[in-house]
């Protein structure tokens, strides 16, 4: 069983419309193991590997890389806890998050997030 907390600093702003806010949520409280520290992992990345903390979600293969240059081994603890935060915040299961992987939920997520903007658009006349 996974037990899911959220400190409101970390709690996504609208957690039924916006998935791109609650995947950076995730990730954030995801690197919240590091407490105090997490601010200047955020600067690292975007210094030296050049990802904002607003890009994650675009840039998640890059993230996950950087932080196994950055961390090593270490890197699979980290995650592993944003698995966790994404399984609450998305209400799935975490064996199964485990098997689809951070990169690939992040990028299907999004698609799917963009396919349905994208026919919505369409279905209303936009261009």
């Amino acid at each position: 069983m996974v037990w899911c907390f959220m400190d409101e600093a970390t709690q996504p702003k609208s957690r039924s419309n916006d998935t791109r806010e609650v995947i950076l949520a995730s990730i954030d409280e995801g690197l919240s193991i590091f407490g105090d520290v997490k601010p200047a992992i955020y600067y690292h990345l975007e210094k030296a590997f050049g990802i904002k903390q607003q890009e994650i979600p675009e840039k998640i293969e890059e993230f996950l890389k950087a932080l196994n240059r950055i961390f090593g081994h270490g890197a699979k603890v980290i995650e592993n806890s944003i698995l966790r935060s994404l399984s609450c915040n998305f209400n799935i299961d975490l064996e199964e998050l485990s098997r689809t992987g951070l990169v690939r939920f992040v990028t299907d997520t999004q698609e799917i997030k963009g396919k349905t903007r994208s026919e919505a658009k369409n279905s209303e006349g936009w261009t």
